[in-house]
């Protein structure tokens, strides 16, 4: 489960041309866009990494999400260096919130995780010693390795790296932490609950969480309002505690936008449950479903899926095509069906991918992704 970076790939850089296609690092000078080897794009915020291990970060400081220590700078155009996880090896980035709020995290190549932005509900996971952290913090977990980070409106879960299971912290009013309760943490703690399996993935939606495990098995808690968690019966709308998802097949993915998720199956196979009111749950209607329903084998069969917590969009791939179905201009127009994509990105959602004029990447883009 491990992601660290041998000398060839940390040597190796990011095509120019695929960073151009995110708005947020067009006015980025071409001599630093040619060193990088890491990139993420949440809305108007955006990282680099470049093989120097140097950590550059553009766009809104809205509660210090741009980890320079400074918060009287409201926005920055070009690059500004992120001291403190400047030489730190870091391979992946993750932020939560919405376009009111922002919190952010770099996982390292040794499993560190670090931590800064708004921290209200304990977000962060660092304590409640400020509401905003400037500066990138980090999480103290002991010996305890991450692998990787999924984060949610208001709440995250970490993947540890060797033994497979979840730490959850943040905001916790709708059970979306998984502790049996409604009250927000503010130090990681474990999830208990999810079986004797290794947990291979994690993912949230807004208000939700999910967990599959090694064998295809998918577990889900938090708010089901719109059916997210795949449950038929949820009392309140909310459930506290992992409880299995209800699907006849071994799951290899999970992928979630704000309130729905899809499920890749291990045949290639895509089920979809939760909001659908622009169409993208991909069943060719508008209607909210609860149940993980299946969209139909006339579809090519699909190697991967996204989707991001930020849109009401959904995208899978099927080896060298890509497909986009929901919300495309907000308000005004979607697709409620799978349909073809052209000018694909390397993580492949496309310029398209845009929702109030902001592009979110489903996960950052590395070298590895060459």
């Amino acid at each position: 489960m491990s992601d660290l970076i041998t000398p060839n790939q940390k040597l190796s850089t990011i095509p120019i041309a695929e960073l151009r296609k995110w708005d947020i690092f067009t006015s980025v000078d071409d001599k630093l866009l040619e060193n990088i080897r890491l990139a993420y794009a949440f809305g108007e915020l955006g990282f680099l990494v470049t093989t120097e291990d140097i950590v550059y970060s553009l766009g809104s400081n809205r509660q210090g999400c741009l980890g320079i220590g400074d918060s009287t700078v409201t926005c920055s155009v070009q690059p500004v260096k992120v001291d403190a996880v400047c030489g730190q090896c870091v391979i992946d980035f993750s932020c939560g919130g919405n376009f009111e709020y922002t919190f952010c995290f770099a996982l390292t190549a040794d499993h560190r995780i670090f931590a800064w932005g708004r921290n209200d509900c304990g977000e962060l996971g660092i304590g409640y010693s400020n509401t905003t952290e400037l500066s990138p913090k980090l999480v103290d977990l002991g010996e305890i390795k991450i692998a990787k980070i999924a984060s949610g409106f208001g709440h995250s879960l970490a993947l540890t790296a060797d033994t497979g299971e979840v730490y959850a912290f943040g905001r916790n009013y709708r059970g979306e932490l998984g502790l049996g309760d409604r009250s927000d943490r503010s130090n990681p703690c474990k999830v208990e609950g999810l079986g004797s399996a290794k947990i291979m993935q994690i993912s949230c939606t807004a208000f939700s969480s999910f967990a599959l495990t090694e064998f295809g098995e998918v577990y889900s808690w938090g708010d089901s309002e719109n059916g997210q968690l795949g449950i038929l019966q949820v009392s309140e709308n909310t459930i506290s505690t992992p409880t299995k998802m209800i699907i006849d097949k071994p799951v290899k993915k999970i992928a979630n936008g704000a309130a729905h998720t899809l499920a890749l199956t291990t045949d290639g196979q895509i089920y979809a449950c939760g909001l659908n009111s622009t169409g993208q749950l991909g069943t060719g209607d508008d209607v909210d479903r609860s149940a993980l329903t299946n969209l139909g084998d006339h579809w090519p069969i699909f190697d991967d899926i996204c989707a991001t917590t930020q849109t009401y969009q959904s995208f899978a791939k099927a080896g060298n095509r890509a497909y986009f179905w929901g919300e495309i201009i907000p308000g005004e127009s979607s697709y409620t069906s799978p349909t073809e994509m052209v000018n694909n990105m390397s993580n492949f959602p496309s310029p398209v991918t845009v929702f109030n004029k902001r592009q979110f990447m489903h996960a950052s883009i590395s070298v590895k992704d060459k």
